[in-house]
């Protein structure tokens, strides 16, 4: 046999062998590690000591799950209100974190957001505005159950709390499930309540204007807005409401407010990486109870 007829065999023989490759690759299914490959994996987020929550949720959200996007059209708006204290007031007025994190779950749907804290205010007056229109820094805010929310999320007001004793303790809970019961009574609304950032033991307060605590009262003032909180999230597990928990994470090794999340110029309230840590995981929760769904089923069964 000549080697130009050897060359013409060999070369039918691997195109064969080619055609087969291709018809297995087609028909049989493929194992896991086979479907995807190192290249097909997306990278781990590389966290640095200034990397803050918002940024890993960022990246994380940006090849967010198909089903976190709601149909082909523009749908809503889901309107959202915050209510507390300062601590809500100064996440901005018109909520512009929240409202970011919110367009990347859901960029499809569009949301009235409306910021419902008012400085220094207590659980008590928290109620009795809800049927009452305010005008708070030179705006004019309706009674929030005026304005048909699909979601109501409630701060604990553990810093604006009565005495710490049991009986304290008690009254918080009462108001805040009176609050509750306000909005489930007169709205469809869906309720969840947030726990807000802890205070720092050695800096609470300092820098704010009006307060002039020493290093012994700021810790027992501290100590006593964290039992607070702390009481917020067993109330939230017991009447089993969804708890967006951002006091936790901003803890550090030593159960102690992280100032990388409290303003330094008053110590008191969330610095611009506390208030994306709250954003955040507010609407990360709202995503996770699928809150926004729920809130567009009902607003298409109604009338």
């Amino acid at each position: 046999m000549s080697k130009r007829v050897y060359f013409v065999i060999s070369l039918g023989a691997f195109s064969t062998s080619i055609a087969a490759g291709v018809l297995l690759a087609i028909f049989l299914p493929r194992t896991p590690w086979q479907s995807l490959s190192p290249q097909d994996l997306a990278p781990t987020p590389q966290v640095s000591a200034s990397t803050t929550f918002g940024d890993v949720l960022s990246q994380a959200t940006k090849s967010a799950s198909p089903s976190a996007i709601l149909g082909t059209t523009t749908q809503g708006p889901v309107t959202i209100a915050i209510l507390g204290d300062s601590m809500v007031d100064t996440l901005g007025r018109d909520l512009k974190p929240f409202s970011q994190t919110l367009s990347q779950y859901y960029p499809r749907v569009t949301f009235n957001l409306l910021n419902y804290g008012v400085g220094a205010q207590k659980a008590e007056e928290a109620l009795m505005r809800l049927n009452q229109e305010y005008t708070y820094q030179n705006q004019k805010m309706p009674a929030l159950l005026t304005t048909n929310p699909d979601i109501v999320v409630i701060e604990s007001f553990a810093y604006n709390h009565p005495p710490k004793t049991e009986e304290g303790l008690k009254l918080r809970r009462q108001t805040l499930a009176k609050i509750v019961s306000e909005i489930k009574s007169k709205t469809h609304a869906e309720v969840g309540v947030l726990v807000t950032i802890a205070p720092n033991d050695q800096k609470f307060a300092a820098g704010s204007e009006g307060i002039n605590w020493d290093d012994n009262q700021r810790k027992i003032e501290a100590q006593a807005v964290r039992e607070f909180l702390q009481d917020a999230i067993k109330y939230a597990n017991e009447a089993s409401l969804p708890l967006i928990d951002a006091y936790s994470p901003s803890l550090d090794q030593n159960k102690n407010g992280k100032e990388i999340y409290i303003r330094p110029e008053d110590n008191i309230h969330p610095s611009q990486a506390g208030i994306e840590l709250v954003s955040d995981l507010t609407a990360q929760k709202i995503q996770e109870l699928g809150l926004v769904e729920k809130s567009l089923t009902k607003q298409a069964s109604t009338p």
